[in-house]
């Protein structure tokens, strides 16, 4: 290090020309501004294509139960409906409150309130808030003021070299000493009060170039607090629905369960009449067993999926518990609006973006170690040996000085520092690029899935209605005895299958929908969920 110092110039008009000259660097870039990458965006999504509801569905008559909530839906948004559905969305504070579901609403409110998982990257917002706000104060000056009191003692000599007695060290000078020259005080007071003002002048940007980068830090740290408040809004979202999905295969279950119960008492009174052989009873009740049995593992996978919701919510899943509530309506259309929006809606989009303007900054903060830094120094006390003499002028002393501090010899060390810089830079590019890349991916891919699971439900729906009318048939033949009972097992089979595929696709339709508002950026505006975030500076 090759430290120059300048102190108390001899004028002041000198040293206010140097400090001028000084100044006239201050703030100088040693980068261009920061711009945000272009990106080229698609005009319109590849798979929004209109998800339309056959009109035979319309026609036929709707049937209470899972397997025909199909027949309810109606075609795709067109260009009127999602301009009713914008402006209708404005009276939602919420995304999950486009599903209407009261229960849904609260478990969101309470996992907003209790969850650990957001209240830790809360507080992350808040770390990085105050490291801002420490970078920030670097740019401004440091002012201490420092009074002292101290209090000393020493030996004492006189002008000849002998020491003084120390009892007269606090005594006038008694005939001894009458010819010698005047002595020193023994023991001494002493009271100082003194201003201290240190300033780091901020040349070529390197404060502010900190300060900035500490800034878009803050600002990726909201952002990932966003994307968490997002992922876990819609993961309980997702797992409520999938629980309302068990719900209703229970439904389908029970209902099930009961027709066979029918069956095997009829099945066995048949038998006891004589009317049938014993295989057709013991069918019958292995069919009532294995409903049974499905149901005991649809009522434990309910159960795992309510205490991962309880956990969501924070709330302990010995005293959680959502009440039964099979799915009875169509998930709501979401209009997708255009690709380039996405840019502006997705918080894990907005992250790495502000991370990339933090790594850019830092390219400026090492680029400025190459060149001197330089430090403002004053100073302004009073000094005095006694208090009624510590206020007046001529008790004043005073310092003023720059302090210049050049690297001259470091080993590479600012050189590696700013190849490290900017691969990080070049890093963090890379992973923004791969993130809008990523979103545009999880889009389409919902998009997919929901006009896939349309058409599968519609598929679906055709075969509950062929399944039905293939189970009337084989019991009117069995009842005839033109069939064994083996047939009628196994049409009661494949409409129990087809049921529950049907409602396990409602409940996939659901979770599709929500996927896709996540991919969209989950919030109907740019409002940020948590208001109290905003209040904490």
């Amino acid at each position: 290090m090759q430290v120059i110092k300048f102190f108390i110039f001899p004028t002041l008009n000198r040293f206010l020309i140097l400090l001028l000259i000084c100044v006239s660097f201050q703030s100088c870039r040693l980068i261009a501004p920061y711009q945000a990458p272009l990106i080229t965006t698609p005009q319109v999504w590849k798979n929004a294509s209109k998800i339309s509801t056959p009109e035979k569905w319309e026609k036929d008559s709707v049937n209470e139960g899972p397997s025909n909530l199909a027949k309810k839906e109606t075609s795709s948004f067109n260009q009127e409906q999602e301009q009713r559905f914008e402006q209708s969305k404005k009276d939602l504070d919420y995304w999950w409150e486009i599903f209407d579901d009261p229960i849904l609403n609260k478990l969101e409110e309470q996992a907003l309130e209790l969850n650990h998982t957001l209240g830790a990257a809360f507080e992350r917002v808040i770390q990085s808030r105050a490291i801002a706000r420490i970078d920030r104060a670097s740019l401004f000056p440091t002012v201490n003021f420092s009074p002292s009191y101290a209090r000393s003692g020493m030996l004492q000599k006189n002008a000849l070299g002998k020491a003084i007695p120390s009892s007269q060290q606090n005594n006038p000078p008694d005939a001894m000493f009458s010819n010698l020259p005047q002595t020193v005080r023994g023991i001494q007071s002493q009271y100082f009060l003194s201003f201290d003002f240190n300033y780091e002048l901020d040349l070529w940007s390197k404060l502010t170039n900190t300060y900035e980068s500490a800034i878009f830090r803050s600002q990726a740290s909201t952002q990932a607090y966003l994307s968490i408040l997002l992922t876990l809004t819609a993961d309980i979202a997702s797992n409520y629905f999938q629980l309302r999905d068990l719900d209703s295969q229970q439904a389908i279950l029970q209902r099930t369960i009961e027709a066979r119960q029918k069956a095997f008492d009829i099945n066995q009174a048949r038998f006891n009449a004589g009317l049938i052989v014993y295989s057709d009873v013991s069918r019958a009740k292995v069919e009532l067993a294995r409903a049974r049995s499905d149901l005991a593992n649809i009522q434990r996978l309910r159960s795992l999926q309510e205490n991962i919701i309880a956990t969501l919510t924070g709330t302990p899943a010995t005293v959680f518990s959502i009440k039964f509530n099979p799915i009875n309506a169509l998930p709501p259309s979401i209009p997708t609006g255009l690709p380039s929006e996405l840019l502006y809606r997705r918080p894990d989009i907005a992250e790495a973006e502000r991370n990339l303007a933090a790594s850019y900054a830092e390219i400026g903060i090492a680029y400025a170690s190459f060149f001197p830094t330089m430090n403002l120094n004053a100073g302004f006390g009073l000094e005095s040996p006694f208090v009624h003499s510590l206020i007046s002028w001529k008790a004043r002393l005073w310092e003023i000085g720059l302090n210049l501090i050049q690297t001259v010899f470091d080993g590479g060390r600012n050189c590696a520092n700013l190849a490290f810089t900017k691969s990080r830079f070049r890093e963090t590019l890379a992973n923004y690029q791969e993130n809008v890349l990523i979103a545009f991916q999880d889009v389409e891919d919902s998009l997919v899935n929901l006009r896939q699971k349309a058409l599968q439900a519609e598929a679906l729906e055709a075969g509950v209605k062929a399944a039905k009318e293939t189970l009337k048939l084989s019991q009117m033949r069995y009842e005839r005895g033109l069939i064994n009972y083996l047939d009628v097992v196994d049409a009661e089979r494949t409409l129990l299958e087809t049921e529950q595929n049907t409602v396990i696709v409602l409940g996939e339709r659901y979770i599709s929908t929500i996927r896709l508002i996540k991919a969209l950026g989950g919030g109907w505006n740019t409002q940020f969920y948590n208001p109290k975030c905003w209040e904490t500076d």
